[in-house]
């Protein structure tokens, strides 16, 4: 095959090499060229019906993407003209005017006499612009040093001079040459004969994808059915090997040592094959490379450059356990790093402004680009290209199978069928249409119905301690829909208190509310015996971590302000406090009362009497 060619011949693996080949500097450091035997335009070939681009300027001024044949001058020329980023690369020329035809390419640059071939191959399709971009002088190429260059331009001087190259000329370069890319086979771009392939006997392999990775697996929010790359390329390879592709759901994070450690037969998702991971697992050969770029606010106008972020002091935002990670470290040093679960949220991060920049694979950043259109944008700068492949344990027989599979796919342009389908510009998917796959958060268990029961210890009409707990009962069923019963007059240190505390549970109810400081030991023994039962005092001062506690009003407080008061206006300097029981309340609200007078009146005294009722 052509790309090669100039190298092979260099290292010696062939005495020489022809087809038309174009005499440039850089090559005449690899191999030593013969004097040219002619020269060729480069041109542009277009689709018929493309009225947009009728020059090199048009084509400049566009957006659009420009095919080439990787290893030529006219790649090289399509950079000139459009930029690298705005270049699909292909195997062939053949390969370049398909993706012409089907519109994934809006041009093709290429020699005048090879486009005069696929020109009258598709003459209702495609046709050449006449501008010419640049004429290249054509040679054979030698072995660097090689004694057989000054024989053949000898030989090539001799048929300038009797006339035999412009006759041979005329007959392949002039319009009486009418042959066609159809009249002719593949040469050595066909397809080798498949070998046999492997049969894995139907056997089940289990895949960890994370389905929340564009393109390679994902759940578009429209169907809840998973699709992407994994699923398509590991459905064809099982197709070919026979066996059953069983994709588990797992988290990204963990995800390399899940597979080494056997708990998944192999692993997918745009997985970069390096030396550190190799340790854990075996990989297979690589199916595509992805660059590695940064992606920035589309206001910052600060970052431009790999150069721009090291020299800033801003947050990068990242994914654990990525290389996309660990180029970051490189680029800004660990410090820098603020690390995410995944990279949703470190875009979000930089929507937000938490972060300054986030270092991902181009594929992936495109995802996130357009879904974001208007806040973030992706710097054309490639950091490093990255080979991608499958992980599997190590150690295990897969490997070889699924590698002869991924070599059957690229030979016979399954494989590139499908990257240009997932990583071509008519996928469209962004993460706006996707599901959150792995890191979705679980479905919460519907929670149990709340039903409780307040036990009081005087009647609701008392208006008083009773009444006003009974409204808060009421009011608390009417605004939150909850289930609530009481029943009133409970004596306290009586048997009655647990037995309607056990009566409500065994009727479903699930919260228990006490309104007497006398409940509290029934309350603290009955929460250890339903555990799964809330138990809530008002007033008393024994709790548990768990299930028990108190709550009370803040009754001291009004206390303290009755003190500043009673300090105010007595002019004995002897007031009197009547009070219930010495239980913890009373003798805060006593306590209270006491400092309010003080505050007003340090001469005056409080007595206390208790009533014990």
């Amino acid at each position: 095959v052509w790309d090669g060619t100039i190298i092979a011949t260099g290292e010696g693996q062939f005495n020489m090499a022809a087809g038309g080949i174009t005499i440039t500097e850089e090559r005449d450091e690899v191999v030593d060229f013969s004097i040219s035997f002619i020269s060729t335009d480069q041109k542009i070939l277009v689709a018929k019906d493309n009225a947009d681009i009728g020059s090199r300027a048009d084509l400049e001024a566009s957006d659009c993407t420009v095919g080439s044949m990787t290893g030529t001058t006219n790649y090289d020329l399509s950079v000139d003209v459009v930029g690298e980023a705005r270049i699909a690369a292909f195997e062939s020329f053949a390969f370049a005017v398909q993706a012409l035809i089907t519109g994934d390419v809006c041009a093709v640059i290429m020699d005048d006499v090879a486009g005069q071939g696929y020109q009258g191959e598709n003459a209702d399709a495609v046709s050449m612009l006449d501008e010419v971009l640049t004429s290249d002088p054509l040679g054979f190429a030698f072995t660097e040093g090689s004694d057989l260059v000054a024989s053949f331009d000898a030989a090539i001087q001799s048929m300038k001079d009797d006339g035999t190259l412009a006759a041979l000329n005329t007959k392949y370069f002039g319009t009486a040459f009418t042959m066609t890319y159809d009249d002719i086979g593949d040469g050595a771009y066909a397809e080798p004969v498949a070998a046999a392939l492997p049969d894995l006997g139907g056997q089940v392999v289990t895949i960890a994808v994370d389905n929340a990775y564009l393109p390679f697996s994902y759940i578009p929010a429209d169907t809840g059915v998973p699709e992407g790359w994994d699923y398509d390329a590991l459905d064809e390879i099982c197709a070919r090997i026979n066996c059953v592709p069983s994709f588990q759901e797992f988290v990204w994070d963990g995800t390399i040592i899940a597979t080494g450690e056997g708990q998944f037969n192999m692993a997918a998702g745009g997985i970069t094959i390096t030396e550190e991971r190799d340790e854990v697992v075996d990989f297979s050969i690589s199916f595509i490379s992805t660059d590695q770029k940064i992606l920035v606010a589309k206001d910052n106008a600060d970052i431009g450059s790999r150069a721009d972020l090291e020299a800033s002091d801003c947050t990068v935002g990242s994914m654990t356990g990525t290389t996309n990670y660990d180029l970051s470290v490189d680029v800004v040093g660990e410090a820098r790093i603020a690390a995410f679960e995944s990279f949703a949220f470190a875009v979000q991060a930089l929507i937000t402004g938490d972060v300054c920049a986030v270092i991902m694979d181009d594929v992936a950043g495109q995802g996130y680009q357009g879904e974001n259109a208007d806040a973030v944008s992706m710097l054309d700068e490639v950091l490093t290209s990255d080979p991608l492949g499958f992980a599997f344990t190590e150690g295990s027989d897969l490997v070889a199978s699924f590698d002869a599979a991924i070599q059957s796919m690229k030979d016979d342009g399954t494989l590139a069928a499908l990257n240009t389908k997932y990583f071509g510009t008519a996928f469209t998917m962004t993460y706006d249409d996707i599901g959150d796959g792995a890191y979705a958060e679980p479905p919460a268990e519907p929670p149990a119905e709340t039903k409780a029961a307040f036990i009081y210890v005087g009647p609701p009409g008392d208006a008083g301690w009773t009444w006003a707990h009974d409204q808060g009962r009421q009011y608390a069923e009417a605004e939150t829909g909850v289930v609530t019963a009481s029943v009133e007059s409970v004596p306290e240190g009586t048997a009655d208190f647990g037995n309607y505390a056990r009566q409500f549970i065994e009727d479903g109810f699930n919260v228990i509310v006490g309104t007497s400081f006398g409940y509290m030991d029934d309350m603290l023994a009955l929460a250890d015996e339903y555990p799964d039962v809330v138990f809530e005092h008002v007033s008393g001062y024994k709790a548990n971590d768990t299930n028990f506690g108190n709550t009370f009003g803040r009754m001291y407080e009004p206390r303290y302000l009755s003190g500043m008061v009673a300090g105010s206006a007595t002019s004995s300097n002897l007031i009197g406090y009547v009070a219930a029981f010495p239980i913890p309340e009373v003798i805060r609200g006593i306590n209270a009362f006491a400092l309010g007078v003080q505050e007003t009146n340090p001469d005056a005294v409080v007595e206390v009497a208790w009533t014990s009722t």
